[in-house]
């Protein structure tokens, strides 16, 4: 670790500034502030006054944002207690350039919905991993996907609740798992996203919704 990111972290608690935490929860960006308690040689005590802080129990790692801090830092959360708001961050490295992606406007199905991707006269059944503004992630049988490559034009076949669009695109990666493959494309500049972007208005308020009563049923 960076004795130099434990300096910063005692100047931000002298200076009693609040911090900026940033979560992915179901593919979606949760941001929210923090005040830093205690600093040790390699941990640091944050509290969160608020509902976002069910969101140190959900994932294990989170970045941290402030003008105080050279760069953006990713953390481990070590321990999480909601009642009392209270977490310890460790295991702190520079997030080095990773915080843009993550901060994209992005989130996962509430449910399992089938898409298509279509590309080289052939047609690929998958599942929508994940949505954003500018790209798809799509699960399909690591058989099936052996014929994509970075950089091959294909087509989503992407069916929304209140419509089905028909978007191209271009394959970022193919990442291989035991069972399936994940392929990530990125949206073609001049598709039409208005679709996309109220889609994941409204998966963000539910989400939200969802983080607020895991909230509550934390504090009951």
């Amino acid at each position: 670790m960076d004795d130099k990111i434990i300096s910063d972290w005692k100047r931000v608690a002298r200076a009693k500034a609040e911090v900026e935490l940033l979560n992915v929860y179901k593919g979606l960006p949760i941001i929210y502030k923090a005040v830093v308690e205690k600093v040790e040689s390699d941990t640091v005590v944050v509290r969160v006054p608020t509902y976002e802080a069910i969101c140190l129990t959900l994932t294990s790692r989170l970045t941290v944002l402030s003008q105080m801090l050279e760069e953006a830092v990713n953390a481990n959360v070590l321990a999480a207690d909601v009642p009392h708001g209270a977490a310890t961050l460790g295991h702190f490295r520079y997030a080095t350039g990773q915080v843009g992606d993550r901060m994209t406007l992005r989130a996962e199905p509430k449910d399992p919905l089938a898409v298509h991707l279509t590309g080289g006269g052939r047609a690929l059944a998958g599942t929508l991993a994940d949505l954003s503004v500018n790209g798809a992630g799509v699960l399909v049988a690591k058989d099936l996907a052996e014929g994509l490559r970075p950089r091959a034009v294909v087509r989503l076949h992407l069916p929304l609740p209140l419509t089905t669009l028909d978007l191209a695109g271009v394959v970022r990666y193919v990442r291989s798992a035991p069972a399936v493959s994940r392929v990530g494309m990125t949206f073609a500049p001049d598709a039409h996203l208005r679709a996309v972007f109220d889609y994941l208005n409204h998966r963000r308020s539910e989400i939200l919704h969802e983080l607020r009563d895991l909230y509550q049923a934390a504090m009951a």
